[in-house]
C-alpha cells in the first residue's frame, strides 16, 4: 500500500536503531532533577528521521513515567495546525491551558487558578482581539478569557506579575511536562522566529522542557535576521541541549531499499525479473541517488503506484531502474523518453558505418545538457547496452535485440514507449493473455478463436513474437495442438509487406511460430506429427509455403533436419496438393490471398489437369475472373536517393499467370468483358490488367523479363 510520508510511530518499526537513542534522551528527561524549564535540541537534516525519532522519543517518556511513577505528560505543539500564525504565542498558551483542564479532568487536583491566570496570560500577550480572524466563530469562549484577562489586570497583575504566579502554581505543582514541537525548519523564517521567541517567552516556566527538531542550518539563518549575533549564538541561548539526529548507516539504508523493493516485488510481481541483474543495476549508480529516508519513501512509493499500473507486463530490473532515473535524475528521464531512436534497439549497419566516434558524439551532446551524464553513465549501460558502443565499439546486434525482447527489457524497441506510457499500446498483447494462448495449446479449437481473435484486433504480430518467446512454456506432449491453429490463421493474415523498408508481411511471423513449433518436436515425431496437421488444416496458402521452405531448406541446409527425407517431403506435398483439391469447391478459395502459390502448388504438386479445369472454371465467371486476376496483383516499393518516403506501385504477376494460362486469351475474355456489370472497383482491376498485358505485348518480352525489369529495372 502506497504510504504517505509519515514518521514510525513505534519501536517495534525502528530499522535504523534508534531506540536506544530514544531511550537515552527519555531517561534524561525524567531523571532531571532541576525544576528549571530547560531545552533540548535535535538537529537533523529534512527527511532523515526527527520525527520518527520524536515518536520513538515520546513512547520511552510514557514508558518511563509509568515504571518510575514520575509524573510526566507530553504536549505537542504543531505550529503547522494554524491557519494564522500571528497568533502563534496565543495558539501555544490556549493549548497549554486546554492541557491542564484536561489534567484537571484526571483528578489530580484543582487546576482553575492556574488555568485562569494562564488564560489571562495568554490574551494579554496576544493581538486585539477585533483583529483575531476567528473572532466571530469563538466570540463565546474569548469572551470568558478576556473578562478573565481584565480582571486580574484590573487588580494591578501586569505581565510580569502574571507570569511569577503562573512559575508558582507549576512549581508547586511539581508535574513535568514535555513539550513537541516538531518540523521547525520547514516553516517561513518570521515563524521559526515566532516560535523561538514563545520557547523564551515561557522559558522561565518550572517543570516545562521543550524538545525541539529542527534543521540547525535552516533555522540558524532565519533567526539571524533577529540582530541580536549570529543566529548560530541565538540558538545556543535558547537551547541548553543539543544532539546531532543519528546518521543513518549505508547498510541500513541499503536494507531499506532492499526491504522496500522486495516487499512490492511480492505485492506486484512484474512480468521477468533476475536477481543477478538486479544487484548490477543497483550498483551501478543508482544506490548512490539515495541519501535519506525521505529519498526512500518517495521513491518507494513511486515505484509501487507504477507496478501497481503496469508491473505485470515490463521487466522489473528495467522498471525499478527507470523509476529511480525519473525520481533522481529527471532532466535525464526526460531525455531518454525523448530519444527512443539513440538508446534502444541494436547497433544497425548505418550507424557502424558512421562508427563509434559518431555515435558518442551524438550522446554527448544529448546528454551533456542534463548536467548528470557522469553520474548516470553506468546505470544507463546497464539498463541500454547499444550505448556501449560509444564507449568500447562493443556492438550489439539484432539477435541481442530478440534476446531483450525475450525479456521484455526496455532496450528493445518494442517495450521501450511501454515503460514511459504506462499503459499497454493498441497493438500490444498482455502477458496475461499470452499465458492464456499458451495454455489453450491444449484445445486446438480455443486457441484458434484466440488467435482470430489478434487477427482482428491487429495484434497478430506482437503476439507472435511472444508466442515464440516463451513456447519453451508448453508442456512438449501440447505442441502439436499448436499446428492447426498456426496454419489455419496463416491464411488470415496479411501476405504482403516490404521487408527491405521494415514492413514485414504478418504471415513471416506466423510462419516463424510454425518452425519454432516444429523445431520444439522430437525429431522421429515432427514430420509425421506436421502431416496429421496438413490432413486437418485449412490454411491452404500457408501449408504450400511450409512445405515450400522445408523442399529449400532440404536443398540448402542438409544438416537442419536429417530425418526429412526426400520420400517424407515427396508426401507432405501430395498431402497439401490433395488438401487444396478438396477445398477447391468451396465459394472463398478463389478469393484467397496466396491463391497463385495454391494454384502453383496444385499444379505441380497434385493433379495439373484439375488444376486446369478449376482455372477454366474460374475464367467462365466475369466476377470471379476478376477476383483470381486480384490476387495475382502484387506492389513494388521503392526509394530514390532524394527520397523521404517508400514509394509503392502496382505490378501484375504475369510470369505466374503465364504458367497457369494463356495471356493473349486473357487479354481477349478482358476486352469481351460487360464491364457495366462489375463495380467500380471490379472495373479499376480489369483495367489495371489489360494496361499490364498490353505493355507486356509492347515490350516484346517473357513475361519473366518483364517482371524483373519492373523489379530491378532494365539490364545493362
Amino acid at each position: 500500500m502506497i504510504s504517505p510520508d509519515s514518521p514510525i510511530e513505534k519501536t517495534q518499526d525502528d530499522k535504523l536503531g534508534r531506540t536506544p537513542f530514544a531511550a537515552a534522551i527519555a531517561k534524561a528527561i525524567i531523571g532531571a532533577t532541576r525544576i528549571e524549564s530547560f531545552v533540548i535540541g535535535i538537529n537533523g537534516k529534512w527527511g532523515s528521521g526527527k520525527s520518527s525519532l520524536l515518536n520513538l522519543c515520546v513512547e520511552a517518556i510514557k514508558g518511563r513515567s509509568a515504571q518510575s511513577q514520575k509524573q510526566v505528560d507530553v504536549l505537542r505543539f504543531n505550529p503547522w495546525n494554524f491557519a494564522d500564525q500571528n497568533y502563534l504565542v496565543l495558539q501555544f498558551f490556549r493549548q497549554f491551558t486546554g492541557h491542564l483542564r484536561k489534567l484537571e479532568a484526571t483528578g489530580i487536583g484543582k487546576l482553575k487558578d492556574l488555568v485562569d491566570t494562564l488564560d489571562a496570560y495568554a490574551t494579554a500577550l496576544g493581538p486585539p482581539v477585533e483583529g483575531l480572524p476567528y473572532v466571530k466563530y469563538a466570540w463565546s469562549g474569548l469572551r470568558a478569557s478576556i473578562g478573565i484577562a481584565r480582571k486580574k489586570l484590573g487588580l494591578g497583575q501586569d505581565l510580569e506579575s502574571l507570569s511569577e504566579s503562573i512559575a508558582t502554581q507549576l512549581a508547586a505543582l511539581k508535574r513535568k511536562t514535555v513539550v513537541i514541537i516538531d518540523d521547525i525548519d520547514r516553516l517561513t523564517s518570521l515563524e521559526i522566529r515566532q516560535v523561538f521567541q514563545l520557547v523564551k517567552i515561557s522559558a522561565r516556566f518550572p517543570y516545562v522542557i521543550y524538545l525541539l527538531a529542527f534543521d540547525r542550518a535552516v533555522v540558524a539563518s532565519a533567526l539571524a535576521d533577529l540582530k541580536v549575533g549570529s543566529g548560530d549564538e541565538y540558538l545556543e541561548k535558547i537551547v541548553q541541549v543539543s544532539f546531532d539526529l543519528p546518521p543513518v548507516s549505508e547498510s541500513a539504508l541499503t536494507t531499506m531499499i532492499y526491504d522496500g523493493i522486495t516487499d512490492l516485488l511480492k505485492q506486484y510481481p512484474p512480468a521477468h525479473f533476475d536477481n543477478h541483474r538486479f544487484q548490477n543495476v543497483f550498483h551501478s549508480g543508482f544506490r548512490e541517488s539515495f541519501e535519506s529516508l525521505r529519498d526512500v519513501r518517495r521513491f518507494l512509493n513511486s515505484l509501487e503506484f507504477g507496478l501497481g499500473m503496469i508491473g505485470n507486463e515490463v521487466n522489473g530490473v528495467d522498471f525499478i531502474g527507470l523509476e529511480a532515473l525519473r525520481i533522481f535524475h529527471p532532466l535525464v528521464y526526460d531525455t531518454v523518453r525523448n530519444n527512443k531512436k539513440l538508446f534502444a534497439g541494436y547497433i544497425d549497419v548505418f550507424t557502424q558505418n558512421a562508427g563509434g566516434e559518431a555515435f558518442k558524439k551524438e550522446l554527448d551532446r544529448t546528454l551533456r545538457a542534463t548536467g548528470d551524464f557522469e553520474q548516470v553513465k553506468d546505470p544507463l549501460l546497464e539498463l541500454f547496452p547499444k550505448l556501449a558502443y560509444a564507449f568500447n565499439n562493443t556492438v550489439y546486434t539484432v539477435e541481442s535485440e530478440n534476446a531483450w525482447e525475450k525479456d521484455l527489457r526496455i532496450s528493445s524497441s518494442r517495450y521501450f514507449d511501454l515503460y514511459f506510457q504506462l499503459r499497454l499500446p493498441n497493438d500490444e498483447v498482455s502477458m496475461a493473455e499470452i499465458g492464456q494462448v499458451l495454455e489453450a495449446a491444449g484445445d486446438p479449437s480455443v486457441l484458434k478463436e484466440m488467435l482470430v481473435s489478434f487477427v482482428e484486433s491487429k495484434r497478430i504480430v506482437n503476439a507472435m513474437a511472444s508466442v515464440r518467446h516463451r513456447l519453451s512454456e508448453v508442456k512438449p506432449e501440447l505442441l502439436p495442438n499448436m499446428l492447426v491453429p498456426l496454419l489455419d490463421v496463416g491464411d488470415m493474415v496479411k501476405q504482403r509487406g516490404s521487408p527491405i523498408f521494415g514492413d514485414i508481411p504478418e504471415f513471416w511471423h506466423v510462419r516463424w511460430a510454425i518452425f519454432d513449433v516444429l523445431d520444439g518436436l522430437p525429431p522421429d515425431t515432427r514430420f509425421p506429427t506436421l502431416i496429421v496437421a496438413l490432413k486437418k488444416s485449412v490454411g491452404l496458402g500457408t501449408m504450400v509455403n511450409v512445405v515450400a521452405l522445408l523442399g529449400q531448406i532440404k536443398e540448402e541446409k542438409r544438416d537442419k533436419y536429417p530425418e526429412l527425407t526426400a520420400e517424407i517431403l515427396a508426401d507432405l506435398k501430395k498431402i497439401v496438393a490433395q488438401r487444396i483439391q478438396d477445398c477447391s469447391t468451396g465459394e472463398p478459395f478463389v478469393g484467397a490471398e496466396s491463391l497463385p502459390s495454391i494454384i502453383w502448388a496444385w499444379k505441380n504438386w497434385g493433379d495439373p489437369a484439375k488444376a486446369k479445369d478449376y482455372i477454366e472454371g474460374v475464367l467462365k465467371d466475369p466476377v470471379k475472373t476478376i477476383t483470381f486476376l486480384d490476387k495475382f496483383i502484387y506492389e513494388i516499393h521503392s526509394s530514390g536517393g532524394t527520397d523521404k518516403t517508400v514509394k509503392t506501385d502496382n505490378s501484375l504477376a504475369c510470369q505466374g499467370l503465364s504458367d497457369l494460362t494463356d495471356l493473349s486469351q486473357l487479354q481477349k475474355l478482358l476486352q469481351s468483358m460487360d464491364a457495366g456489370k462489375l463495380s467500380q472497383n471490379q472495373r479499376d482491376i480489369r483495367q489495371f490488367v489489360m494496361k499490364e498485358l498490353d505493355s507486356l505485348e509492347a515490350s516484346g518480352l517473357t513475361p519473366e523479363q518483364f517482371e524483373n525489369e519492373r523489379r530491378f529495372g532494365p539490364e545493362g
